[in-house]
């Protein structure tokens, strides 16, 4: 599910992820996650083809970075 506040609820939930997940962004819950909104496509990007995918997450850059790396294997 994607919302326009998904940043800040997975921000607000980051001290939670990674004590049950570990290093989160490397999780294979945070790889799925990023493969099914991968998989929406258009609908997660903007007029420019910016995706939104975690893209608002400035205090767990990490995670972006996590994002970025799984989307360009899944473009690949």
């Amino acid at each position: 599910m994607h919302h326009s506040d998904d940043g800040d609820l997975i921000e607000g939930m980051k001290d939670t992820l990674q004590k049950l997940y570990g290093d989160f962004p490397t999780s294979d819950l945070f790889r799925r996650m990023a493969t099914a909104m991968h998989a929406l496509g258009p609908e997660l990007q903007d007029s420019t083809g910016k995706r939104y995918i975690f893209s608002y997450c400035p205090r767990w850059p990490e995670l972006t970075e996590a994002a970025k790396r799984i989307l360009a294997e899944l473009d690949a």
